[in-house]
């Protein structure tokens, strides 16, 4: 197969390739080469050139590419018993050659290297998000593609968008600190690259969100019973001092019976108020309650009210008090 095949150049839509001739001609004279392409996460290799002698030389320009799409490039050599087959990075390895004749036989071994792109890179993690940054990092591809890593190209994108920007292209160490605008999504990639080209990319399958790390709330402040019938308590609170980085709060109350060991939950979903009534209780029963927050990063820890029995409560009787009025007349007799 043809040596060494490299990307020279390249446009939007196009890419310049350079090859060198392959070492055995077969005993046949090389007519031409054969390009194909092959998009990245396609299985069909496409021919850039349909017939070998229009490619005499080490070099074509494969055009009709699309922007932002990542292809890998192969060259097979043509003679007049056939093409060869491409070079593959399976092919390299120490291969021993044996002689024999009537004398008897000798052995040799040369040591051939198929040079590629590099394979994807290992790992990939996003890490210490926030609303304007995060961290990326990866692993060495498993094959560098028999040649050294020159660098690694990192990029990344919105959900709505095909196009993927630049982070860092030139980098060396496999850590890199992206820049981010707050509360938009983000997916990332990175690829290696070796003085073939780049290889594959590996990819984040969920996107990140950048914001603030968000932790979990506070427990409700004074929990108390505000009032209570023969089968309802009526519980208030007030929202606790710490909110985890997130404004949005919500509640969960349960109750369980004074004998039991298990947690009833009172109300479906979770409650935005600081309040709740808690009906259908049996009356002249002990019930305990309690009630935690909840945020985006989990749940507090729960807050109990005291052992209480639910039953009306008494009202002190109403005090008459009876004034009385004395009114005094005075007459005065009059003899006329």
């Amino acid at each position: 197969p043809p040596v060494n095949p490299e990307a020279v150049d390249k446009t939007k839509n196009s890419v310049d390739l350079s090859w060198q001739p392959p070492r055995h001609d077969g005993n046949g004279k090389i007519i031409g080469y054969l390009v194909e392409f092959q998009k990245v996460g396609d299985e069909e290799w496409k021919q850039a050139n349909l017939t070998a002698d229009s490619c005499p030389e080490t070099n074509y320009k494969v055009t009709g590419l699309t922007e932002g799409l990542t292809y890998k490039f192969r060259v097979k050599a043509v003679n007049a018993a056939g093409e060869s087959d491409p070079a593959h990075r399976s092919d390299h390895g120490k291969y021993i050659i044996t002689a024999k004749n009537s004398c008897g036989q000798a052995q040799g071994f040369a040591i051939v290297n198929v040079l590629d792109r590099p394979g994807p890179c290992q790992n990939l993690k996003i890490s210490y998000v926030t609303k304007d940054s995060c961290m990326i990092s990866w692993e060495s591809p498993v094959d560098n593609g028999g040649s050294e890593i020159t660098n690694y190209i990192v990029e990344y994108r919105q959900p709505n968008q095909r196009g993927w920007s630049i982070v860092a292209s030139d980098i060396t160490k496999r850590l890199v600190k992206a820049n981010l605008v707050e509360n938009r999504e983000y997916f990332f990639r990175v690829c290696a690259e070796n003085k073939i080209g780049p290889g594959p990319c590996i990819e984040t399958k969920t996107p990140i969100l950048a914001i603030n790390p968000i932790d979990k709330p506070g427990e409700p402040e004074n929990l108390h019973i505000a009032e209570k019938g023969k089968t309802f308590v009526y519980l208030k609170w007030r929202r606790p001092d710490y909110d985890g980085g997130s404004p949005n709060l919500s509640y969960h109350v349960e109750r369980k019976l004074k004998d039991s060991d298990e947690w009833e939950r009172v109300h479906k979903g979770s409650i935005k108020e600081t309040h709740y009534m808690v009906d259908k209780c049996v009356e002249n029963k002990i019930y305990q309650f309690r009630v935690q927050t909840k945020n985006e990063a989990g749940e507090s820890n729960w807050v109990k009210t005291a052992e209480v029995v639910v039953k009306e409560d008494l009202q002190k009787p109403v005090e008459i008090i009876f004034c009385a009025l004395i009114v005094q007349s005075r007459f005065i007799n009059i003899l006329l």
